[in-house]
């Protein structure tokens, strides 16, 4: 990424002083939410690091990063022992002067989210989307405009939706990443009557106006769409901020594709989500999950795409390994989104690892009559053979 993606803005704070006895007298503590941002290029990705308060912004050098990282994740609130921020995170970092505040994880995955869309025209580049594509693109509830709310409505089973304002501003200085525009816009939209606060979700709209589609802070509230007409930059970058990593293809000879699954939108491809990403986001209700343990009979399995069932029928089956769970879903190409699925995910069963990130990595797909040993559990599975009604029969065997 390029330097100046992350701004950091000096302010006075007030400090308050620290009162808990496992925190060091005469040191204040400051509050700041562990951001992370996923950049996503198109065939590649980044990710950079920031701690984040109401008004500063302050970029993490990577072996800071990757510390935290080991021990909090992207969009929790963290109670830092020092005086000066700054020097903290560049020279006297100290993991056990850093406590958790608030855990913010989970809390978006479902209710009424607000969007404010704020497309923005530069100096030497104006958007080509107007305010009624994106108001369809965010809003609309027609499963053929494939907008954000159908997709999301669709793939939670109605837990989550999202409605807000568009605004379109012109913007006098060149464009130079999401942060630049957040910190620049924000007194500009506050004189029009939009506040940040009134809001769950910000996303900016230009086109080619950086070396990026989009990107988008995990767990976080805001993301940046450099190709302001595409519903599925938007989709995915949103799912970023819902929690949702990448789905990845692992090919046979083990090299990792980032967004290889293509029946994925954190994939390549605009498509429903996987079977371990609706379960990563709690969208498939307890009965439709079946925990294999040991060896098993024959055992059905019904498509992801049936999502409205008179009877509750396993949609996705889970089995545990030390550090993360192997997933077995099968799809068809039912409704606007999976119409185009390609032929090869097709009423076959997806074996996917989903890692405690939430990214997903797709292992193996099975046609019927193919077998696959799952080594991370040391158990194989059969697909059987694919009933008339799209359900599919698996065994599970040592």
């Amino acid at each position: 990424m390029k330097p100046g993606y992350f701004v950091a803005l000096c302010v006075a704070l007030n400090f308050f002083a620290c009162t808990e006895d496992k925190l060091a007298l005469n040191q204040e503590v400051q509050s700041f939410t562990f951001q992370s941002y996923i950049v996503d290029y198109g065939t590649t990705h980044a990710e950079e690091y920031s701690l984040e308060s109401e008004h500063l912004i302050v970029e993490l050098p990577s072996a800071i990063a990757h510390e935290l990282q080991a021990n909090y994740k992207s969009g929790q609130l963290l109670n830092i022992e020092t005086d000066d921020i700054h020097q903290f995170v560049n020279g006297s970092f100290d993991l056990s002067k850093v406590q958790l505040s608030k855990n913010l994880l989970a809390e978006n995955r479902s209710g009424m989210r607000r969007v404010l869309g704020v497309i923005v025209n530069g100096p030497d580049k104006a958007a080509l989307a107007e305010i009624s594509d994106i108001e369809r693109n965010l809003f609309s509830k027609e499963i053929s405009s494939k907008s954000l709310e159908s997709f999301y409505d669709l793939q939670s089973s109605g837990q989550i939706h999202f409605e807000g304002d568009v605004v379109e501003i012109d913007f006098p200085e060149s464009i130079a990443g999401m942060n630049f525009l957040r910190v620049k816009c924000e007194d500009i939209l506050n004189d029009l009557g939009y506040s940040y606060d009134d809001y769950d979700h910000v996303c900016f709209f230009t086109d080619d106006t950086n070396n990026y589609l989009g990107l988008a802070s995990m767990n976080g509230k805001f993301s940046h769409v450099d190709e302001s007409l595409s519903a599925y930059a938007l989709t995915h970058e949103i799912g970023h901020n819902l929690g949702l990593r990448h789905a990845s293809l692992i090919t046979e000879n083990g090299v990792r594709k980032e967004y290889g699954d293509k029946s994925d939108v954190m994939g390549s491809s605009y498509k429903e989500l996987n079977g371990a990403h609706r379960l990563c986001m709690g969208w498939i209700e307890d009965s439709r999950v079946q925990e294999i343990h040991g060896s098993s009979a024959s055992m059905e399995i019904v498509p992801l795409e049936f999502h409205t069932l008179d009877v509750d029928r396993t949609q996705v089956m889970t089995l545990k390994a030390d550090e993360f769970d192997i997933v077995l879903s099968l799809r068809t190409d039912f409704n606007e989104f999976d119409q185009s699925l390609q032929s090869h995910y097709v009423n076959n069963i997806a074996v996917h690892r989903l890692l405690p990130t939430n990214q997903t990595e797709l292992l193996k797909i099975l046609s019927p009559g193919d077998s696959y040993t799952m080594e991370d559990v040391n158990k194989t599975v059969e697909y059987v053979s694919l009933q008339s009604d799209n359900s599919a029969i698996l065994r599970i065997a040592k």
